[in-house]
């Protein structure tokens, strides 16, 4: 099967016609590693992610940071995660409308960006940095 197995669609695994709502998947699987620099699901078996994706329940990404995050942006995440493809946006422009709606108490910019990305992402070379090195 062509795709890297930690962001591939169920449907996709399994077989199923694919489309549109199966890179939608895959793209929320890249928004929550963005969010909390951890992967859906965690495996070293080929095998046991391609389960996990097709079976697992994922973990909201503020349950795995242990901190909050924007619940509209969280839901479309795991809206976005769902097994069933007719769950998902069922398009980009959907999802597009989606993001486009929510609504924040502090806009987004660069300087709050610069300090979310600042800690975050020492945390994620710090991890890859001992990942490598096993």
């Amino acid at each position: 099967r062509p795709g890297t197995p930690g962001y591939m669609a169920p449907e996709q695994i399994g077989g199923a016609s694919i489309d549109q709502r199966t890179d939608i998947y895959a793209l929320a699987c890249v928004a929550y590693f963005a969010l909390t620099a951890q992967p859906v699901f965690e495996g070293t078996e080929e095998a046991q992610l391609m389960f996990a994706h097709m079976e697992v329940e994922p973990e909201s990404p503020s349950e795995r940071i242990g901190k909050a995050l924007h619940p509209g942006l969280e839901q479309v995440v795991m809206r976005c995660l769902a097994k069933d493809p007719s769950a998902r946006p069922q398009s980009m422009i959907e999802l597009d409308d989606q993001l486009a709606a929510l609504t924040f108490a502090v806009p987004w910019g660069q300087e709050r960006a610069r300090a979310w990305w600042t800690p975050e992402r020492a945390k994620m070379r710090a991890r890859v940095r001992e990942e490598t090195k096993g």
